[in-house]
C-alpha cells in the first residue's frame, strides 16, 4: 500500500470511528463497546472522540484500526433488525430474516433500559414475539426447523459473537424448546454458546437478572433434556449433553453469585440413579455400564481419565457428570467419594511391598481404659498407612473386626474427645451444639486427632455421633463464615448485637464498650482485643458496624484459628481428593453425621429375609414392636444392629438391613452382626417375650466378647 493510500484510508478509518464514537452505527442498541449506541458508553465530546480514536489508531499494527484489538467497526444496519418491518414483510422476507438471530440480540430492549451492563430484556415484548412466530410456523410461513438451521448458520465474525450470549439467554424461553422433538436444537443452542469461555461467562452474568421463577424455567428443560438423552443412549449423546451442561454450570454460577434457587433445585433425577450392588466391588478395572443408564464407576473413571490426560471439556472422552457436582445429590456424591476412596486404597494394597508382605490394613491396637493415649501414640508413631482399609483391635476383647468394632471404636473416640473433662469444645444449650474453646490447654495434636477421627470414618464408611455447628463443615470448605453461623451457635448473642447496630440512641453512651471480647476460664475472665488498643477503642454509631464484624470474626475464626487449621489438617491428612470439595457444608455434615431422620417403615420396606419371608409371624410382630418404640428405644436397636444410631446420608430406605431366623422360641437374646447390619433373631412364639428380650438386648449392647 503507497503511503498516499495509507494517509487517506487513516483519514477514512478516523472519521467513521469518530462518527461510531459520537453517534452510533444508527442503531438503537448496540453491543460493540467501542459504539456510541453501546449502553453505557461515556458521553464522549468530539475533541474526546478525537483523542481516543487517534490514540487507538497509533497503537495499531501499521496504523490499521481494524487490525486493532481494542477497537472495531460495527457492520451497516439494515431493516430486518428491526422487529417492526419484520411483523409486516411479506413471507419471504420473514424467512430470510429469521435467518439471522442477531434480530434477537438487537432487540427487546426495555423503554426505561438504564443499565450500564446491557442485561435487561424486554421478556413481555419477546413472548409475544414468540407467539407471533409459532403462528408463522403452523400457517407453513416459517418451518419447524429454522431454529436450527438459523444456530448452524450464525456468522462467527467478531461483532455478530457479540450477541451469542444475549441471543441463547432469550431464545432459551421460546415454548417450542421444551417439546422433545426440538431437544437437539436446544443442544445447538447450548453448543452456540460454547464457542467460547468467555461467551459462557457473559451468559452467566446475563442470568444474575433473571428472577427465580425464569431461572427454574430454564432447570426444567435441561433436567428434561438429559433424562430422554440419557435414556435414548448415554454414550451416544455425550457431546450434546456436554454443552448443556456447560451452557447450565453458567446458571448454577449466577446462582451461586446471587442466590434464588436452593442448592437442591441443581439436582437431577436422571444422574442421580440408585447405584447397583456388585457381587464383586473392589475391581474397579471391572466396572461396567449399562446402556442408557448412568454408571457412577464409570463417570469416576472418566474423570480420572480426563484429568490424567488433559482432555478438554468438549472431549467426549473426557466428559463427565463428575466435573458438574452440583447436579449430584449428597447420596451420588457420597458413592463417588466410596469409589474415590477404594481407588486410593487399591493403590496402596496393591504396592508389591505391601503384597509380598500381606500388609493391607491398618491396624490399630487400643485399650479401652487408655482409649486416647494409645490411638495418639500409634498415629504419631508414622507406623500407620491410613490410606489402608482401618481395622481395630480392642486389646483383651475377642472381637474380630470386620466393620463392628472400627464403628464402635470411632463412637468412643469421639465420646472420650468431646468429654467436658478435655475442655476442648465448649457445649451451648439448650442446641446441644459443641464449638470449639478458644481457651483450651489441650495440645493442638488432640485437635488434629479429631479430624483425623472425621476424615478415618469417611475414609471407611462409618458414621458418627457429633454434634457440631453447620460453620464447622463450612470452614472446612472453605466457605467463608457469616454472622448467620454465630446465630445457629448463640442465637442470644446475635439478637444483642443486632440490636446494637439498629439502635438510634448513642451506642458509646449506653454500650459502653471498647473493642474487646471476654471469655472465662476457671472463673477467670480473660480480655481479647478485636483489634490494635482495643481496649482503648470505644465502640460508637460510627464504628458499630466494625465492632458486630470483628466480634463475630472472633468467635468464629480468630480466636481458634490455630486449633481449627490443627483439625482441618487431621482432616484432610485423610480426606484430601477431589470429591471431598464437591458437597455442600449440609451434605458434608449428612456424610459424616448421617441423617437423623428415622424412617423405619422404610427400614421395613426394603429389609431382605433369611429363614422367614415378610408374612411370617414372628416377622410381623417383630415390626409392630419396632414401631411402637419411643425415638430414644428406636436410636438403640438402631446402633445395636448397625453400630450407629443414624441413618445412612440418604435415609434408612438404603441400608442393607437382613432379620435372619435364629431358632426356635427360647429366652435368648437377639444377636447382631454390626459389621452387615445383619440382626439373627430367633423365632419367639409371642409378642411379650419379644418385646422384653428385644428391649433387654439393646439395653445392654456394649462391646465384643470378654472384657
Amino acid at each position: 500500500m503507497s503511503e498516499e493510500v495509507q494517509k487517506a484510508k487513516f483519514k477514512t478509518d478516523f472519521l467513521r470511528a469518530h462518527i461510531q464514537a459520537t453517534k452510533g452505527c444508527g442503531r438503537n442498541f448496540c453491543l460493540n463497546p467501542n459504539c456510541a449506541a453501546f449502553p453505557g458508553y461515556p458521553s464522549l465530546d468530539p475533541n474526546q472522540a478525537a483523542a481516543k480514536i487517534l490514540s487507538i489508531l497509533k497503537s495499531a499494527p501499521n496504523g490499521d484500526i481494524e487490525a486493532s484489538s481494542d477497537f472495531f467497526f460495527c457492520p451497516e444496519p439494515t431493516s430486518k433488525h428491526s422487529i417492526e418491518n419484520i411483523k409486516v414483510a411479506d413471507s419471504a422476507e420473514i424467512r430470510n430474516a429469521m435467518q439471522d438471530l442477531k434480530i434477537f440480540g438487537l432487540n427487546f430492549i426495555p423503554n426505561n433500559y438504564l443499565s450500564s451492563k446491557n442485561k435487561s430484556i424486554d421478556w413481555e415484548g419477546l413472548s409475544n414475539f414468540f407467539g407471533y412466530l409459532s403462528n408463522l410456523c403452523q400457517e407453513g410461513i416459517l418451518d419447524n426447523n429454522w431454529l436450527y438451521q438459523a444456530i448452524e448458520n450464525y456468522p462467527r465474525d467478531r461483532y455478530s459473537s457479540l450477541y451469542i450470549p444475549r441471543i441463547v439467554l432469550m431464545l432459551l424461553f421460546m415454548p417450542e424448546l421444551s417439546d422433545i422433538e426440538n431437544y437437539n436444537t436446544l443442544a445447538k443452542l447450548a453448543e452456540l454458546l460454547c464457542l467460547r469461555s468467555e461467551f459462557l461467562e457473559e451468559f452467566s452474568f446475563y442470568i444474575d437478572d433473571l428472577d427465580q421463577d425464569k431461572l427454574q424455567n430454564i432447570l426444567w428443560n435441561v433436567k428434561q433434556f438429559l433424562l430422554i438423552k440419557i435414556l435414548d443412549g448415554y454414550r451416544g449423546n455425550k457431546r450434546q449433553i456436554s454443552y448443556v451442561m456447560q451452557l447450565t454450570n453458567a446458571v448454577y454460577l449466577s446462582n451461586e453469585r446471587n442466590k434464588r434457587l436452593d442448592y437442591k433445585e441443581f439436582y437431577n433425577d436422571a444422574v442421580n440413579i440408585e447405584e447397583r450392588n456388585d457381587e464383586n466391588d473392589e475391581g474397579i478395572e471391572e466396572w461396567k455400564e449399562e446402556e442408557g443408564k448412568i454408571d457412577i464407576r464409570e463417570e469416576y473413571k472418566a474423570f480420572l481419565t480426563a484429568k490424567q490426560q488433559n482432555l478438554t471439556i468438549n472431549d467426549p472422552r473426557g466428559f463427565s457428570f463428575a466435573f458438574y457436582p452440583w447436579i449430584l445429590d449428597a447420596n451420588t456424591k457420597s458413592t463417588f467419594l466410596q469409589y474415590e476412596n477404594k481407588y486410593r486404597m487399591l493403590q496402596v494394597i496393591h504396592n508389591p511391598i505391601n503384597l509380598i508382605l500381606m500388609d493391607i490394613y491398618a491396624i490399630l491396637e487400643v485399650r479401652r481404659d487408655n482409649l486416647i493415649e494409645d490411638t495418639l501414640s500409634q498415629i504419631s508413631s508414622g507406623r500407620i498407612n491410613f490410606r489402608k482399609p482401618l481395622r481395630v483391635i480392642f486389646l483383651g476383647e475377642e472381637g474380630i473386626d470386620a466393620g463392628g468394632v472400627k464403628k464402635e471404636f470411632f463412637q468412643l473416640v469421639i465420646k472420650e474427645l468431646f468429654d467436658p473433662s478435655f475442655s476442648m469444645f465448649n457445649l451451648y444449650l439448650p442446641q446441644r451444639i459443641y464449638w470449639f474453646n478458644p481457651d483450651t490447654l489441650e495440645a493442638k495434636i488432640n485437635f488434629e486427632l479429631i479430624g483425623l477421627v472425621l476424615g478415618l470414618a469417611i475414609y471407611n464408611g462409618v458414621i458418627l455421633d457429633i454434634q457440631m455447628p453447620l460453620v464447622v463443615y463450612k470452614k472446612l470448605l472453605g466457605i467463608q463464615t457469616t454472622i448467620d453461623d454465630l446465630r445457629e451457635l448463640d442465637p442470644d448473642l446475635v439478637k444483642q448485637l443486632e440490636i446494637m447496630l439498629q439502635t438510634e440512641e448513642n451506642v458509646e453512651e449506653v454500650y459502653c464498650r471498647n473493642f474487646i471480647l471476654e471469655t472465662k476460664m476457671f472463673d477467670q475472665v480473660i480480655v481479647h482485643e478485636l483489634k490494635e488498643n482495643g481496649s482503648k477503642i470505644p465502640v460508637t454509631n460510627e464504628n458499630r458496624q466494625e465492632f458486630v464484624d470483628l466480634y463475630v470474626d472472633w468467635w468464629l475464626n480468630r480466636g481458634i484459628s490455630e486449633i481449627f487449621e490443627a483439625f482441618k489438617r487431621g482432616f484432610f491428612k485423610v480426606c484430601e481428593g477431589d470429591v471431598i470439595h464437591w458437597f455442600k457444608p449440609k451434605e458434608l455434615e449428612l456424610l459424616i453425621c448421617g441423617n437423623p431422620v428415622l424412617d423405619f417403615f422404610e427400614l421395613e420396606k426394603y429389609t431382605k429375609y433369611e429363614g422367614f419371608n415378610r408374612n411370617s409371624k414372628t416377622v410381623i410382630m417383630f415390626w409392630e414392636i419396632v414401631h411402637s418404640f419411643t425415638e430414644e428405644e428406636k436410636r438403640k436397636f438402631l446402633k445395636f444392629v448397625t453400630g450407629s444410631d443414624r441413618a445412612p446420608i440418604n435415609g434408612l430406605g438404603t441400608l442393607e438391613f437382613v432379620i435372619s431366623r435364629n431358632g426356635d422360641d427360647s429366652d435368648r437374646l437377639m444377636t447382631a452382626h454390626t459389621c452387615f447390619n445383619h440382626l439373627l433373631l430367633p423365632e419367639y412364639s409371642n409378642k411379650e417375650t419379644m418385646r422384653k428380650l428385644i428391649l433387654l438386648a439393646i439395653d445392654n449392647a456394649e462391646g465384643f466378647g470378654l472384657r
